[in-house]
């Protein structure tokens, strides 16, 4: 929360009055397990982030052009993940656009692990 507020005081004082403002973010790749990667459990923090964000400047539309989680896991988990993170979008007071990404299909490395064929988006 620290250095989002120190994103606010920097930014705020940028924004043009009549400008339309868009938070967008990408790949925040979301899965259960830690991983020593970018990938994880931050994917969620980053959406939250927006969230808080969105709250604390004058935003016309939240956005996320694809790749919400990362299909490494169970399709189920994978399921789960991206209902939180829909859920998150539904829940604010900021209008949103959400694309879709090659993670966002169960049809990469989930389905070769466990044979899945379908979608859940």
């Amino acid at each position: 929360k620290k250095e989002m507020t120190r994103f606010v005081s920097a930014i705020l004082p940028l924004l043009e009055p009549s400008a339309v403002n868009f938070a967008l973010i990408t790949d925040t790749n979301d899965k259960e397990k830690l991983a020593t990667t970018y990938y994880g459990h931050t994917g969620y923090w980053h959406v939250r982030e927006q969230q808080w964000v969105s709250g604390q400047l004058p935003l016309a539309l939240r956005v996320h052009l694809g790749d919400l989680v990362d299909v490494s896991q169970a399709p189920w988990l994978t399921r789960l993940r991206f209902r939180d993170i829909m859920a998150d979008y539904q829940s604010g007071p900021v209008p949103f656009l959400v694309t879709t990404g090659t993670h966002d299909d169960n049809y990469t490395f989930a389905d070769q692990l466990t044979g899945n064929t379908g979608r859940f988006l």
